[in-house]
């Protein structure tokens, strides 16, 4: 049996789950913010259907590990998807402060 929403019904729905992403990615930001390991505050983050996916460069595997444990049991959050790509610290510099060029 098929259920049928009103249109101000569906659209609460959408409401709501627009407000939970922009919840959890406002928790992401500041969790990656307060981080002591400043490459981890340039990190992009998209949320959803509870799964949170990590973008940008970071300068070594250690960091790409740490931007996911820094994460890690985040409420709403079940699953990281870590699409970190670990470049040269050099590279790093270029492709994200424009340095070096």
């Amino acid at each position: 049996m098929a259920h049928q929403y009103s249109l101000q019904q569906t659209l609460g729905l959408i409401s709501s789950l627009d407000y939970r992403t922009e919840a959890v990615l406002e928790n992401v930001e500041d969790r990656l913010r307060r981080s002591s390991y400043l490459e981890l505050r340039r990190i992009e983050c998209s949320f959803r259907n509870g799964v949170l996916t990590l973008m940008g460069h970071v300068s070594s595997y250690y960091l790409r590990q740490m931007a996911q444990v820094t994460l890690q049991g985040m409420p709403d959050v079940y699953s990281i998807e870590n699409q970190l790509e670990v470049l040269s610290v050099k590279k790093v510099a270029i492709s994200e402060y424009g340095i070096g060029n």
